[in-house]
């Protein structure tokens, strides 16, 4: 078996078990259109001249729906670390800043 009808069947055996319906793409377009392909939910095959020369599978994207529940979610737990720490946004914010060392109290 070749290395061009090899990495075919794998792409193909690849697509199926994910499901996945794949678009085939050439070089050229691939190169001048990316964003159309790469902020796609499609896995890609990149061919030049029917030899294929790069697989893309899209990592799975969360909705607007979910990240503003995950926003709204961290948010909430801010807020109650607030509340139950007694800091305010600032300190917090200061505490958190990564430049920094971070105080803690040596007889902890």
């Amino acid at each position: 078996m070749s290395d061009r009808h090899y990495h075919k069947t794998i792409f193909h055996i690849a697509s199926a078990v994910m499901n996945l319906a794949t678009r085939h793409v050439s070089i050229k377009d691939f190169e001048q259109n990316p964003n159309r392909y790469l902020l796609s939910n499609q896995p890609i095959q990149v061919e030049e001249n029917g030899e294929i020369i790069g697989v893309y599978y899209p990592k799975k994207r969360k909705s607007k729906e979910e990240l503003d529940k995950l926003i709204t979610r961290f948010e909430q737990a801010t807020e109650a670390l607030l509340e139950d720490s007694g800091l305010t946004r600032e300190e917090l914010a200061d505490l958190l800043d990564l430049k920094k060392p971070f105080p803690y109290e040596a007889d902890c």
